[in-house]
């Protein structure tokens, strides 16, 4: 199968790196300001440590990260009022979800839409 069988082209080292890492912060698994080292990930995932930097710096682009000049990459960490601005900003999302959705649909919205 060609990449263009499968909906696009393969995954690059960086991509599967980035995604790796991104999942383990967005599940927990690297805490709030854990240190991201560049020799680990280079070695845990078999790549060059420039693979790892650019994946890391994807990171960064997406907030998921910090990177401090001579001090390194760590995962982001929120304090309380950013913490708080980001569930309001949630939950406003949420109901203009819903609201659009009632205009949509009116009183018969899909099966998929009312499954919890």
């Amino acid at each position: 199968m060609s990449p263009l069988d499968s909906g696009g082209p393969s995954p690059t080292a960086v991509d599967r790196v980035a995604d790796a890492v991104r999942a383990e912060i967005l599940t927990g698994v690297l805490a709030a300001d854990a240190p991201l080292r560049e020799e680990a990930a280079s070695e845990r995932y078999g790549v060059s440590r420039h693979t790892v930097r650019a994946a890391f710096q994807r990171l960064v682009a997406e907030r998921l990260a910090v990177a401090v000049p001579y001090r390194g990459v760590r995962v982001t960490s929120f304090d309380r009022a950013t913490i708080i601005a980001l569930q309001q900003l949630r939950a406003a999302l949420e109901v203009e979800a819903v609201r659009i959705a009632g205009e949509r649909y009116g009183q018969a919205w899909p099966d998929a839409a009312t499954r919890a």
